[in-house]
């Protein structure tokens, strides 16, 4: 915004008025879903016919404009869908999009994914306690599916969606990176035993999440010393 003085004798400036047209420091949006417990992140997982809500959350901006896309929400112009679903289908996944402006224009954009089946699905939930004493740099964790850090729990997480029956696995593990040796004298394991590898058969009693924890043995690392 300009401040400009009318002239060098007058006491008096003129103010342009309107947006400077920059970007916000830090803005941003997320889309989450709407429940009767909370907000909740995605992915989820939702059965054809199902009613569902999203909204937009803005990080330090007020949003003047809002355009979705994706499935049966596409074109809306809302801040917050309610309770809607998707014809009946094939499984799919469906990327629900929104792009939120400022009064200068700019555009902010998130996604959200959904996962449609004509079954009720389930999620496998693999949680990661890392209780090695020493430096994160020392070693090394691979693996497939990939693992998230989640700040709130403190753990490495990774998840698994299918439906009743499916099987799925969950398979790490830990290796010593170069310049680094153990205190302990043991080689860094998983517990259970590295690699983790499961194939297992989903609950049957409507369970909604299945959480299955597994930690590092504690070892202690320090950089090698030539």
């Amino acid at each position: 915004m300009a401040t400009v003085k009318v002239n060098s004798r007058s006491p008096y400036y003129v103010v342009a008025s309107g947006a400077d047209g920059g970007t916000i420091e830090n803005a941003s949006v997320k889309i989450v879903q709407v429940t009767g417990t909370g907000d909740k992140d995605g992915p989820i997982s939702e059965i054809y016919g199902t009613n569902i809500t999203l909204k937009v959350v803005a990080n330090n901006f007020t949003p003047v404009s809002y355009l979705w896309s994706g499935g049966a929400i596409a074109g809306n112009t809302n801040k917050q869908i309610d309770d809607f679903t998707e014809p009946s289908g094939a499984d799919q996944s469906i990327t629900y999009g929104v792009v939120a402006k400022d009064s200068a224009g700019n555009s902010y954009p998130a996604s959200f994914v959904v996962n449609w089946s004509t079954d009720a699905q389930y999620e496998a939930l693999f949680q990661l306690t890392d209780s090695v004493v020493g430096p994160s740099q020392g070693y090394t964790i691979t693996g497939t599916p990939a693992l998230t850090f989640n700040s709130s729990t403190e753990k490495y997480e990774a998840r698994i969606t299918g439906k009743d029956g499916d099987s799925y696995s969950f398979a790490y593990s830990v290796s010593l990176n170069n310049g680094f040796v153990e205190d302990s004298g043991s080689p860094l394991t998983l517990s259970p035993a590295s690699p983790v590898s499961t194939l297992r058969k989903r609950k049957s009693s409507g369970s909604t999440s299945i959480i299955e924890t597994f930690f590092f043995a504690t070892n202690a690392l320090s950089n090698f010393l030539a």
